[in-house]
């Protein structure tokens, strides 16, 4: 009998989670700045190709962004990853800063332990190098699925929030979100609203379920905020505070477990004061 053996893909990871994934790059708009995008690209014939997003008017974006690529083992020794940074333009054709071709078999072989390296590109000619761009890569057999990590909140109450209302008092609600001031951060939860009060209780519980990205990012944060909310005009931000994930303290058991933990409270600030010298508070919350 014929028997049929199944070849396991490997996977290419790439990252681009540093402080800089690009610098130095040539400026290509008239005023002395670019609109880059990267792409990256695996194979010729029927290409598999990514895109990051545009940064703005920048000579060295961070794009804080993670690809992977199904890859056959025989291909791991002919291909190449094609590696491109463009200029967005609005009218006309998106003009080629720089590239690279690296060849998938000089990657590292360990998907555990990534390769972390500056790569210099160059203009069409391959002559003349218009910047370097970041990459940290792996290539490997892929690992199990990682179990789901899970931030648990139990959200208790706040006091002496600053009275945002003519009647001065607010109506405040809290909300929870990982991440702060990007376009790609959404609200995970957001609390019932308390009507006319400065020392809402809410007694509410939430969870929330992280994506294997954010726990590796060691810079990504829980941001809490306390708003107003108006009828009419937009919602007018109380005070805010910020954690790192990572100063979270971490249970392998069960978040329903771990509900008994003592809450705290924590300063909430406004966007004009800050948390270092306490100037400026704006109340607190029970988390």
């Amino acid at each position: 009998s014929n028997t049929t053996h199944h070849i396991v893909p490997f996977l290419l990871s790439i990252s681009l989670f540093k402080v800089r994934e690009a610098r130095g790059l040539i400026a290509m708009d008239r005023r002395g700045t670019s609109d880059p995008y990267l792409t990256l690209q695996i194979g010729a014939k029927i290409p598999t190709r990514v895109q990051t997003e545009v940064v703005k008017k920048n000579l060295n974006p961070v794009w804080k962004q993670k690809f992977q690529f199904s890859i056959a083992p025989a291909d791991i020794e002919s291909e190449m990853l094609k590696v491109e940074i463009w200029d967005q333009n609005l009218i006309g054709k998106d003009a080629v800063i720089g590239m690279i071709d690296i060849p998938l078999s000089t990657i590292q072989k360990n998907l555990h332990v990534k390769e972390h390296q500056w790569y210099t590109i160059y203009d069409t000619s391959g002559m003349k190098s218009t910047g370097e761009v970041f990459l940290a890569m792996d290539i490997g057999v892929p690992p199990p699925p990682f179990p789901p990590t899970v931030l648990s909140a139990f959200i208790v109450k706040a006091r002496g929030l600053k009275a945002m209302d003519w009647g001065g008092t607010s109506d405040p609600y809290l909300t929870l979100q990982i991440g702060r001031n990007s376009q790609n951060n959404t609200t995970k939860y957001q609390t019932a609203v308390v009507r006319k009060n400065l020392n809402p209780e809410w007694d509410e519980r939430t969870e929330v379920v992280l994506s294997q990205e954010e726990m590796e990012d060691t810079d990504e944060v829980v941001c809490i905020q306390v708003w107003d909310k108006d009828l009419i005009a937009a919602n007018d931000l109380i005070g805010e505070f910020v954690m790192h994930l990572s100063s979270i303290q971490t249970h392998s058991s069960s978040p329903h477990d771990n509900w008994n933990s003592v809450p705290a409270w924590h300063g909430l600030y406004g966007s004009d004061s800050g948390a270092e010298s306490g100037v400026g508070q704006t109340g607190e919350v029970l988390l």
